[in-house]
């Protein structure tokens, strides 16, 4: 039996912990891209949703960026990133994975429950980051400053009259 086989019985099991311990202690170099996307999965379904992670979880930096590009088609990849993002609170991250899962399983009802989440704790919801939306009202600041300086000229005259 192969170690994901294992994992999988220990999933169906609720034994997610077993998971963990099996895939940590295997050096770097032995673990493949699926095993770390199982490795995510335990995390995921060993943490309480109704608090914040202690850290243990798929979007560890080093674990996150280096299976990107090899499991990015991947839909359980994409949601079980996009699961870990949710439940740090972090909607926006956890947004492109959601599509992207979407995208690869279209119609999956937990992948919309989740889009569906993210826009409703995401308000205001921004297409744009903050710096872009700044940089456009400074623009639209600057080209109308001529006007607003001249409405406030008027004010000072008819105030001093």
């Amino acid at each position: 039996m192969t170690l994901m086989e294992q994992c999988q019985i220990w999933n169906d099991n609720d034994e997610y912990q077993k998971i963990v311990d099996a895939i940590e202690v295997l050096p770097e170099e032995e673990r493949t891209p699926e095993l770390c996307s199982e490795l995510a999965r335990a995390y995921n379904n060993l943490a309480d949703p109704g608090r914040r992670r202690d850290g243990h979880s798929a979007a560890r930096p080093g674990s996150a960026a280096a299976l990107q590009e090899t499991l990015k088609d991947d839909h359980c990849w994409n949601f079980r990133m996009a699961y870990t993002y949710y439940y740090l609170d972090q909607e926006g991250p956890a947004s492109p994975y959601l599509q992207r899962a979407l995208e690869k399983r279209p119609g999956d009802e937990d992948t919309q429950y989740f889009i569906d989440a993210c826009r409703r704790l995401a308000l205001p919801g921004f297409q744009r980051n903050f710096r872009e939306r700044t940089r456009e009202a400074w623009e639209a600041f600057v080209q109308g400053e001529a006007v607003l300086r001249g409405l406030m000229y008027l004010e000072d005259r008819d105030a001093v009259a």
